[in-house]
């Protein structure tokens, strides 16, 4: 998926070219200490290796990030997270005969007849949600539902998945079938509004837009109300060098880097471009991003959801275009009222992604976050939570505004929020809808 720069893979792992400074400093690994590194260097010839060993010993340093409850911005809601009243549940799901069982964090009192579905990203896990939950606090019911492979979820090994296992429909049936199995626990079917994130978002698309999805689980979809979706991913979307990089890491690279000192400053950087503003970057989330690439489990699940998001020919490993054609016609299912929030900076999917599938699904709006990059949910929490609060409201009671227009958000005053309208759904013209070019991975 696309980043923009073409050198930091987003979020959880380093940049290419740290990668290639590991093959050259694979020796260094086991250099243990500044007395054998020194060593190291003195048996080899030239310069290169001192400088090599130098240019480690700058980076090797542990980064020094502050803790959530230290940034001003994050520790009032973070304390409101931990006060929440929550639970976590594993509820068993089976697609091509695999089981697998699905973490879900049942926020709040669990009696309310509003519940809001929250579907995290690559890369992720529900805890991202946990600032924009604390922002709603108890207004509403919350289920934030780990993806397989992702937090307390079930993480099976992607060959065990059967066909499509850690793809946006075959992810999507598992969600599918944990709403069903929680919505028969209660006396009367909640209302759901559903709030997906980048591949959250492709995902909660695909589960309307899915032809078979669509008609064998049309009860559950029916209880939808609709979607708030974050930056989410198009079919269109970019295969690139970035992309490529991720899915070529393995635990010999992620261990060498680990033992140089690299690693961790790579992913210190890599999270400090991910936000437009960088004292954002806490060092839970950082924590997180080491933990992925630490655990070997994590990462083929990460790279089988890069891999499958969209389908590919299987001989010459380019984008299947007719097939592609094929779930952008789906979106015709997609009736149900969607906003579309998307950071003006984003570097991972670009704002034009946003346009089109504003200009494609039957009943959606776009709203354009100034100074905000991808990762909308961290940088604006409390931003997520007004919009998903105000657009759940407009969607009760019919005043939401007019199918395909866009509005630009003032972060200063927030006056300009979702102006209710009852105008009619004629399409904007405000932007040529764009679809990325897609190169062979």
């Amino acid at each position: 998926m696309k980043t923009g720069t073409g050198s930091k893979i987003r979020g959880a792992t380093a940049p290419a070219t740290a990668l290639l400074v590991l093959a050259l400093g694979v020796a260094a690994a086991q250099a243990a200490d500044a007395t054998a590194r020194t060593r190291f260097a003195a048996s080899l010839e030239g310069k290169g290796a001192q400088l090599l060993l130098e240019f480690n010993a700058d980076n090797a340093k542990p980064p020094r990030l502050p803790s959530e409850l230290d940034i001003p911005e994050l520790s009032d809601l973070a304390r409101a997270w931990a006060r929440l009243p929550k639970r976590t549940r594993l509820v068993t799901t089976v697609r091509n005969g695999v089981a697998v069982r699905l973490a879900v964090h049942q926020v709040g009192s669990q009696t309310n007849t509003e519940v809001r579905v929250c579907l995290h990203g690559i890369s992720s896990q529900s805890e991202n949600w946990k600032y924009v939950a604390g922002a709603l606090g108890d207004k509403y019911d919350l289920w934030l539902i780990d993806l397989p492979g992702c937090g307390a979820s079930d993480s099976p090994n992607p060959k065990s998945m059967g066909p499509g296992g850690y793809s946006p429909a075959g992810m999507g049936e598992r969600v599918l079938q944990v709403l069903e199995a929680l919505q028969a626990e209660r006396p009367q079917p909640a209302r759901l509004l559903i709030v997906g994130h980048s591949f959250g978002g492709m995902i909660a698309l695909r589960m309307f837009a899915d032809d078979d999805l669509h008609q064998r689980h049309s009860a559950l979809l029916s209880s939808v109300e609709g979607l708030v979706l974050f930056a989410p991913c198009d079919v269109f979307t970019q295969s690139t060098e970035t992309w490529n990089t991720v899915l070529g890491l393995n635990g010999f690279k992620v261990f060498v880097g680990n033992a140089i000192g690299l690693l961790p400053r790579a992913m210190e950087e890599s999270l400090h471009s991910a936000y437009r503003n960088p004292a954002l970057v806490s060092r839970e989330q950082f924590d997180q991003g080491m933990h992925l690439l630490a655990h070997s489990q994590d990462r083929a699940v990460m790279q089988a959801m890069l891999s499958q998001a969209i389908p590919w020919k299987v001989f010459n490993k380019t984008p299947d275009h007719d097939a592609l054609h094929a779930l952008e016609a789906g979106y015709k299912h997609v009736a149900v009222p969607c906003l579309i929030a998307w950071g003006h900076c984003d570097e991972t999917l670009l704002l034009g992604m946003g346009h089109k599938l504003k200009d494609d699904l039957p009943d959606a709006r776009l709203v354009i976050l100034p100074e905000t990059k991808h990762w909308v949910q961290l940088e604006r929490p409390r931003i997520c939570a007004r919009l998903i609060c105000q657009f759940a409201d407009q969607v009760a009671q019919g005043t939401t505004t007019a199918a395909r227009s866009v509005e630009t958000l003032d972060l200063q005053t927030g006056e300009t929020l979702l102006a209710a309208s009852k105008n009619g759904h004629e399409p904007s013209i405000d932007h040529q809808a764009e679809r990325p070019t897609i190169s062979p991975r």
